[in-house]
């Protein structure tokens, strides 16, 4: 009995080991593992999250400085977001920008941000790093961590990954930062870390109605105006128009 619970302690701290160890990974394999998930936010056709931004004055910060609640809502070629107190609507004809602080409503023409993590393959990002490491969870995640070259205000990336190909968190490490502390009255450093969480997900019970832009807008002939509860709001149009 004692042997076998030796083997079964030899075989476990064995696996939480090799759960927890960072390798390098190449470039290639790097482009192919996010090739994957780029695409299974792209072909996915109806999708909700809520989001969690967190901010942290250190690296080595566990409590953060500040903290923001959002969401993120895909319907095919429409989506809805909030985050950081910055509501954004899409169609397939508009986008607009509603900023609540500022009193101030942005129509401009759809482009691909609703492609979340489009950008997970683009070349100036693999050109930026220095190298690149990955490990395998205990809870079945998986950590990749993109090191920027010097002289970049970014240190590194952390993307954590779900089983399914699903962005969990993501995590950005910036270089240290000199600052005034005016109730030191001395030039102080920091090295300041952002945390954004993505969890809740959802592939069902989308609300059709979250991606209607008649709250906010009413056409008026060629142009749009703003509907009566946005009135003290002011109208932005961006819009390209030949």
């Amino acid at each position: 009995m004692a042997k076998f619970l030796i083997i079964t302690l030899a075989f476990l701290l064995s696996f939480v080991s090799q759960a927890q160890n960072w390798e390098d990974i190449s470039v290639d394999d790097l482009k192919s593992k996010f090739k994957i998930i780029r695409d299974n936010y792209a072909n996915t056709p109806n999708y909700k999250m809520d989001i969690e931004h967190l901010s942290y004055k250190s690296a080595n910060s566990s409590v953060a400085s500040e903290q923001f609640k959002g969401y993120f809502l895909k319907h095919k070629n429409s989506y809805h977001s909030n985050t950081l107190g910055i509501t954004t609507i899409q169609d397939s004809k508009l986008k607009i920008t509603i900023d609540s602080t500022n009193k101030a409503i942005l129509v401009s023409n759809p482009d691909e941000s609703i492609s979340t993590w489009k950008n997970l393959n683009d070349e100036n990002l693999f050109s930026a790093i220095s190298y690149a490491q990955h490990k395998n969870n205990a809870n079945g995640t998986t950590s990749y961590k993109l090191y920027y070259k010097p002289n970049n205000q970014f240190k590194y990336f952390e993307i954590i990954v779900g089983e399914s190909s699903w962005v969990q968190e993501f995590i950005i490490f910036y270089q240290s930062q000199e600052f005034y502390n005016p109730q030191s009255d001395k030039m102080e450093f920091l090295n300041p870390k952002i945390k954004v969480k993505y969890f809740n997900l959802s592939f069902s019970n989308i609300n059709q109605n979250m991606f209607s832009l008649e709250k906010y807008l009413a056409k008026n002939d060629k142009s749009y105006k703003l509907t009566k509860p946005y009135m003290h709001y002011e109208l932005i149009d961006t819009r390209y128009k030949p």
